[in-house]
């Protein structure tokens, strides 16, 4: 089916006229004389606005001097195709020398050995999630049909042909900027709601694109997220529910949106009632009535009533506003949303909040101080404080947070609730607008600071003045065991962020960003917000020793030299161990937990479901993303 390249005038036009055409119906210009082509098994990928091709490669390649892959290709016999001096031939094997950190490849096609097209193909080891939505902008206040492709370097996550999606631009500020991030859910061809695993994540429907407009670095987030899930304590339930995460994961991809590249993302999973393992509420039957059981808040903007009643609104003796569990909007005050139950299909219930709010701004020290542990989940709340601390995250002390219940009819603990951190961008020195006035100071105390600038929860505040709860000693002692056990230090958070940044840099996306993006003010240079955030880290962590009277001199980990028959590799949600020999594997997290024991065989064993963190592998210390 080769067609002449006299025709490639028509080319505009076919691709207006297919914009959800199926993977094999996708039309660039190579594709007018080529029927098909794969390079390791992965498709190239056109660029319509950059007019240029992406290719996917292992993560690994980029530290290989050459990477070679198969070639798939169909074509007639009068064309051939070059990239760079490689001839691609059916069945052979392509070498591309040093592949990655933003190095272009030219490829060409000859016909009749006349050069009749050009262009450049760019390489990357991230996944490409690539979005369709035809000629229709993707809305704020609505979902907008679309399709969902994506391919990874990781092939067998990869979705090759295109399922249905829906897209919505998300966020209130963020809203604003020029690159959206967007809320993503999939369907069947029915427009039934589908489940599917994303990158070894959760298994679900409902995703998210973060655009990271505001931070400079494209890290903040993912970085002081990463922190929580590897010591934030599980909420009361636990005992319940195995599964339950107070925090999310995520991976970063490049999108394209519409066929043209639009920049680096974080594919991430949502906080909600399949995260937190609330339980459901049940429906009515013919001998029930509808019962609320899990409860899930977010608040959203700032208000007095986000920080439980604390000084800068009404008195703190005043009781909440009421409530109407009737209002068919999902909303309180206009800084409070019901995530679950869902208000649009389920009977909701703002009393348990209310009366939370009522409880910490109403009631006395000493009442407080009796109650405050069945009222609140006081181990979450105590890791929740040195995640504020300790990334003096300031726009998290009462706005972007979620409360939450398990299940508010058991007679055990149904009035409890437990918290649990979002949008983390405002954090590591910078401000939710991406200023760094007062977040520069490293050294800072955050806890006059945060009472001086918006008065601080007051749940916090009671806390601090408690003659039952040693708050301060508390702070200090879990500061000490996170401090000694590694999860919290200097090497490891820096380590993290030297991942990030190389990932960044190996896989050609941060430059791809800083060009796609920098012209608009936005991800100009971001390694320079990096460097920044490796000073003032370090400088925190020193500060915060000094403060709680850590001595990193005293605690330390022993090097255990690693076995020369064995090599491993992490991924995402996996590891990879290559054994030269028969040997047990002993996997440990980083707060020195032995989390797997495996038997290996000679070759290669793959470990997955491990989270996100630092690990030690016989020795070896690996990055799970």
């Amino acid at each position: 089916m080769t067609t002449n390249y006299r025709y490639l005038f028509l080319l505009p036009l076919l691709l207006l006229a297919a914009p959800f055409a199926t993977r094999a119906e996708v039309v660039s210009p190579l594709m007018t004389w080529v029927d098909s082509l794969t390079i390791g098994g992965q498709e190239l990928l056109y660029d319509k606005k950059g007019d240029r091709y992406f290719l996917v490669i292992p993560e690994s390649a980029p530290d290989e001097t050459s990477y070679e892959a198969e070639v798939f290709l169909k074509c007639s016999d009068e064309i051939d195709i070059y990239i760079g001096s490689s001839h691609l031939k059916d069945g052979a094997t392509i070498t591309l020398n040093k592949p990655g950190f933003g190095k272009t490849f030219k490829i060409t096609v000859y016909q009749n050995w006349k050069s009749i097209y050009s262009s450049t193909i760019e390489t990357t080891t991230f996944p490409i999630v690539i979005i369709g939505t035809g000629s229709s902008n993707i809305s704020r206040t609505k979902y907008t049909d679309g399709t969902f492709r994506m391919l990874c370097p990781n092939q067998s996550q990869s979705v090759p042909d295109k399922v249905c999606a829906k897209y919505r631009i998300r966020g209130a500020t963020s809203a604003n900027y020029p690159k959206k991030s967007y809320n993503m859910k999939f369907f069947d061809e029915t427009g039934e709601k589908e489940d599917r695993t994303i990158l070894g994540m959760r298994d679900d429907n409902s995703w998210i694109l973060d655009a990271m407009t505001i931070d400079k670095a494209c890290v903040r987030n993912r970085l002081a997220m990463d922190l929580w899930n590897s010591y934030a304590t599980m909420p009361y339930y636990f005992d319940r529910e195995k599964k339950v995460r107070t925090g999310t994961r995520g991976h970063y991809v490049e999108v394209f949106l519409n066929d043209s590249y639009h920049g680096l993302y974080c594919l991430s999973e949502k906080i909600d009632r399949k995260q937190l393992r609330l339980k459901k509420s049940t429906d009515a039957t013919s001998t029930t009535e509808e019962q609320i059981h899990g409860l899930l808040y977010k608040a959203t903007q700032w208000n007095w009533t986000v920080k439980m009643g604390v000084n800068g609104g009404p008195s703190k003796n005043t009781p909440p506003p009421s409530y109407d569990n009737n209002a068919n909007t999902g909303e309180w005050l206009d800084c409070w949303e019901i995530k679950y139950p869902d208000y649009e299909t389920q009977r909701i219930d703002w009393g348990p909040l209310w009366n939370l709010i009522n409880f910490c701004c109403m009631t006395d020290q000493d009442y407080f101080e009796s109650n405050v542990a069945s009222k609140l989940d006081l181990p979450v709340l105590l890791d929740y404080w040195l995640l504020l601390e300790i990334s003096l995250a300031w726009d998290n002390d009462g706005k972007n947070m979620y409360y939450f219940c398990y299940d508010a009819c058991d007679k055990r603990d149904g009035t409890r609730m437990s918290i649990a951190p979002w949008d983390l961008d405002a954090t590591w020195g910078r401000a939710w607008n991406g200023l760094n006035d007062k977040q520069k100071d490293a050294e800072m105390d955050y806890r006059t600071t945060r009472k001086q600038s918006s008065g601080g929860i007051i749940y916090y505040n009671k806390l601090e003045d408690s003659e039952t709860y040693d708050w301060e000693g508390m702070i200090r002692d879990r500061y000490h065991e996170l401090r000694s056990n590694g999860l919290v230090s200097k090497e490891n958070l820096l380590e993290r962020l030297e991942t990030y940044a190389e990932l960044f840099y190996s896989s050609g996306a941060r430059m791809r960003e800083e060009k796609r993006w920098g012209s608009e003010g936005y991800h100009e240079d971001i390694n320079a917000d990096i460097e920044y955030m490796r000073d003032w880290i370090s400088r925190r962590i020193i500060a915060l020793d000094h403060q709680y009277g850590y001595d990193p001199a005293t605690s330390g980990t022993s090097n255990v030299e690693a076995p020369s028959h064995l090599r491993v590799e992490g991924g995402y949600g996996q590891l990879t161990a290559h054994a030269a020999s028969p040997t047990d594997l002993f996997v440990y997290n980083a707060g020195g937990q032995l989390v797997r024991h495996i038997r290996l065989t000679s070759g290669v064993t793959t470990i997955y479901n491990l989270s996100p963190g630092i690990y030690i592998a016989n020795g070896q210390k690996v990055l799970i993303r």
